[in-house]
């Protein structure tokens, strides 16, 4: 018998809601206050009330993830589950380092010398049998008393497909949303603050520990996604308050110190000597997989991302040196989609109550800056190579002369000559690597560039000039189409031509918006052109190049814009043409 129970207390929920809001204490985002108290309720049932309105399908979904994950467990992943059950009771160390390779056994013998006391009492005691807001979980009622608001039945309760933990009845507490989860994520949302490099493996092995409560049947996915997010807040909170951020800095310190000592070298130093035992794309997917546990969406997808309030604040020691706005850039742009079960993107319920469900914080720890190229013309180096000024003299470009990385031989440059009606690049996106399909052979060039043309289905004339003559027979060209490479060949002129005092092998070929060349095929008035051309004969095969004057930049419409193209065999490098003009005190289930 599965019978569902579609949530439709919404006006208990409402009262509750609105008691709890005449209780928090409101304090605007801004700068760090002295004043500002963690303790004080915010009210999350808002944040959680996604789950009041959910439609029957979604309930049907939960279930079927929870019975799913929980049938499909392995006996090994069943027994080390049974154990997180134990988790917030019994903690005295860390427990969600266990993939982080070299810390992990640096911490295992700090710990043993007794010299990691305040991480542990901050993120692993505080976490359990906290009765009072002296722990790292602060006792908001709202938080407390959650389940009591949505009154929802744990899987092994209503669901007899479920394999219950040995030993366990059916308890008077409910699932939504899920307190093991949340203490689990406050310590693992702490400690990865304290530690980014490692921040994926820790929040992956934190998602692992939540997702235990699944296995054992006693939560649904969307109960740990609950957890997830109030505890995120929670840290958030905790670290914008002076008194609790101060537990944090010293915490840190003592900790990183410890680390670095045991390691015999710095974090980065350590981390190189021996690695996470869990890669950092690994701990990814399996983190972001956790953040939605596949659910369909039933929102809409695409809608703009806000930072909730303070929630900058959990990125302060991985970018000291950014702002506030920087950093809550930082989490928009690694934000997941909206529209997922408990999103409450377009709700208008206010920034402190929207987006916590949304926040990738393993990317958002380890986020890098894109690298903006820089002008190379000479005395204008300061400028970004896509600023207007960043202009040589139109009328003589062989007056430029760079040192640059070279092709096949080492030595040598490439150069690209656009005319028509598409000659105003509009990005500078990096290529990961060479395609699959040409991976065994020696690249002379990998580039794209994405252009811009005046109005749609217009083209462009294209002039890859290369740094040597090539036996034209043993050069072949390919465009890139996700991760295939298609063999253009035929469809380009390869001819000898003296640039800049040398002779070299030119490439030229046609590029058309929405047509050949174009590799969103759709007529948008920008094309991307990524294209790769190899080399399959021997040294005999090249002659010409060194030129005098060495062949740099890009020739567009009588002006020269220069960027540093390093090209090699095997490894590719993508160019752009650039813009002319604890809280429990018995051992109840959570």
């Amino acid at each position: 018998m599965k019978k569902q129970q579609k949530i439709s207390k919404i006006i208990k929920v409402s009262v509750l809601s609105l008691l709890f809001a005449v209780t928090a204490v409101a304090v605007p985002a801004g700068i760090r206050a002295a004043n500002f108290d963690s303790n004080a309720d915010p009210d999350v049932i808002p944040m959680l009330n996604g789950f009041a309105s959910l439609p029957q399908s979604t309930l049907d979904e939960n279930d079927q993830k929870a019975i799913t994950i929980n049938n499909d467990a392995t006996p090994a992943e069943r027994t080390a589950a049974e154990g997180f059950y134990q988790y917030p009771f019994s903690m005295t160390s860390l427990a969600t380092l266990s993939y982080a390779g070299g810390l992990e056994s640096a911490y295992a013998a700090a710990n043993s010398a007794g010299e990691v006391s305040l991480v542990n009492t901050l993120l692993a005691q505080a976490n359990y049998n906290s009765s009072n807001s002296s722990y790292l979980e602060p006792e908001w009622a709202s938080s407390d008393n959650a389940k009591g608001v949505y009154q929802y039945p744990r899987p092994y309760c209503r669901l007899p497909q479920i394999n219950p933990m040995d030993g366990s009845g059916c308890p008077t507490t409910y699932g939504y949303p899920s307190g093991h989860s949340k203490i689990a994520w406050n310590e693992g949302i702490g400690l990865a603050v304290m530690l980014p490099e490692v921040a994926p493996q820790i929040l992956a092995r934190t998602a692992e520990i939540a997702n235990g409560r699944v296995v054992v049947g006693a939560h649904y996915p969307l109960d740990v996604m609950a957890g997830r997010a109030v505890a995120t807040r929670m840290i958030a909170y905790r670290m914008h308050d002076d008194v609790w951020k101060a537990k944090f800095d010293a915490a840190r310190t003592q900790l990183r110190a410890a680390l670095e000592t045991h390691c015999g070298m710095t974090i980065a130093a350590c981390i190189a000597a021996n690695p996470p035992t869990k890669s950092t794309a690994d701990s990814f997917t399996y983190e972001r997989d956790h953040l939605t546990y596949g659910f369909t969406q039933i929102g809409a997808g695409g809608q703009a991302f806000q930072a909730p309030d303070y929630s900058y604040e959990l990125l302060e020691y991985a970018y000291p040196t950014k702002t506030q706005a920087e950093r809550e850039t930082i989490l928009t742009t690694t934000a997941i989609d909206s529209g997922y079960p408990l999103d409450t993107t377009g709700t208008g319920i206010g920034t402190a109550s929207i987006g916590w469900t949304r926040l990738d914080l393993g990317k958002a720890l380890t986020w890098t800056d894109p690298v903006i190229p820089m002008c190379t013309v000479p005395g204008k180096e300061t400028l970004p190579a896509s600023d207007p000024g960043c202009v040589a003299d139109p009328a003589n470009p062989t007056t430029l002369n760079f040192e640059l990385p070279g092709v096949a031989s080492g030595t040598g440059t490439i150069g690209f000559v656009l005319s028509g009606a598409c000659t105003s690049a509009v990005s500078n996106q990096a290529v990961a690597a060479t395609p699959s399909a040409i991976a065994d052979k020696s690249v002379l060039l990998g580039a794209k560039f994405d252009v811009a043309c005046s109005a749609p289905g217009q083209s462009a004339q294209v002039e890859v000039r290369l740094d040597k003559v090539y036996a034209q027979s043993k050069l072949t060209v390919y465009k890139q189409t996700g991760s295939e490479a298609t063999d253009i060949t035929s469809s380009t002129t390869i001819s000898t031509q003296t640039v800049n005092g040398a002779q070299v092998s030119v490439v030229t070929y046609t590029l058309q918006d929405g047509g050949f060349g174009d590799e969103d095929a759709t007529a948008n008035s920008t094309i991307a052109d990524p294209v790769f051309v190899t080399f399959s004969g021997t040294s005999a095969d090249v002659s010409g190049g060194t030129p005098a004057t060495p062949n740099t930049g890009y020739f567009i419409d009588g002006k020269n814009y220069v960027v540093v193209i390093v090209v090699g065999i095997a490894a590719a490098l993508s160019v752009a043409l650039l813009l002319r003009g604890k809280k429990v005190v018995t051992n109840k289930v959570r």
